[in-house]
């Protein structure tokens, strides 16, 4: 089947991938991406997941928001399959804060894969930002 992107507007047929894997998306809800963009990423997220075939002892997905802060969304093992996910993927709401992608990455590392991801599983972290971090007194290094 076809999918067509987002973003580009291309068409794709992405293959599935047979290697289980702990997939973490990082998902941008800053003011900055809007609205119609932020819409665009939650199809995105969406059909990536479809693409690795979740299951209980397949892949995994979990989510993380973030603008002025980050936050979970959901954590590995909290959906069974795709359509489970792509319903909380639906019901993220746009926040409009700032871009705080250092946030975003500390929690995906410090929470997500920490105390959530499988030993010998392969672990992916898929950021989504529109490229630009939000200069702050307190932000790390990217």
């Amino acid at each position: 089947m076809l999918t067509r992107c987002g973003f580009c507007g291309l068409s794709f047929a992405p293959p599935p991938c047979s290697t289980p894997v702990d997939l973490a998306f990082i998902i941008d809800s800053s003011g900055s991406i809007g609205l119609r963009n932020y819409r665009k990423q939650k199809i995105f997220v969406k059909e990536m997941a479809k693409s690795f075939g979740l299951s209980p002892n397949g892949s995994r997905a979990a989510m993380v928001v973030y603008s002025n802060s980050a936050s979970v969304k959901a954590r590995f093992g909290e959906f069974a399959e795709e359509t489970e996910l792509a319903r909380a993927v639906d019901g993220l709401p746009y926040e409009r804060g700032l871009t705080r992608i250092d946030k975003a990455l500390e929690l995906t590392a410090s929470d997500i894969f920490a105390k959530g991801s499988r030993a010998g599983v392969p672990k992916i972290a898929m950021l989504i930002t529109d490229g630009t971090q939000t200069p702050a007194a307190d932000a790390k290094g990217l």
